[in-house]
């Protein structure tokens, strides 16, 4: 992000603010403050992943008391299932999912908890049946290879800052680099973006 929710890698998958969010000096530029009502929405089908995939992002929370925020997350409401894929923090730790938009869900819920007031380097990697594995600060935090679903569903918008259709689920603070590969970054790639970020940090 630069100051606005334009789509840096060229893909075209632009976003569409909501609520009026603002934009301030961050990790690389201008990253997005995030509150209630305030985040962006993104409708691009070319982000419609239903294999490997990995999210990520930096992100600077104000408060993380909040019941479940979303960072980057597609699809619907509060269960989990019929979300396609999320990332974000919930009660102070780093949640990521993957359902396949019917009835099945995996996800990993990482022990360590985080300081608001903080930046941060969050990423989740997903390999279909496989694997399902938190990072942070470029390190490997939790991975769980039980019962990891087969497939993402393909349902729903894009957002980053909240979960898509729950106005409850908002991520308050700052989110910058949100990044979303087609493909499950090994832990050596993971530590590399989150080095390139902790460069311009220091």
């Amino acid at each position: 992000m630069n100051g606005n929710s334009n789509d840096l890698s060229g893909n075209g998958n632009n976003g569409t603010d909501q609520g009026s969010p603002t934009y301030t000096q961050s990790i690389d530029g201008s990253g997005i403050n995030t509150a209630a009502g305030k985040y962006t929405n993104i409708t691009n089908s070319t982000l419609s992943i239903t294999g490997e995939i990995t999210l990520m992002m930096w992100c600077n929370p104000t408060s993380t008391v909040a019941n479940m925020a979303g960072g980057i997350c597609r699809g619907g409401i509060a269960l989990m299932n019929q979300r396609g894929y999320a990332l974000g923090i919930v009660a102070g730790q780093v949640y990521g999912i993957v359902g396949d938009g019917g009835t099945n869900y995996s996800g990993c819920l990482c022990g360590r908890t985080l300081t608001a007031g903080k930046w941060w380097h969050l990423a989740m990697s997903y390999k279909p049946s496989t694997s399902i594995t938190i990072f942070v600060n470029g390190e490997v935090e939790y991975s769980s290879t039980v019962s990891v679903i087969a497939a993402i569903g393909n349902i729903g918008n894009i957002a980053i800052g909240r979960v898509p259709t729950n106005g409850t689920y908002d991520f308050l603070g700052q989110i910058d680099d949100a990044k979303i590969f087609s493909t499950a970054l090994t832990p050596a790639q993971v530590k590399n973006e989150y080095a390139k970020g902790k460069g311009i940090l220091n």
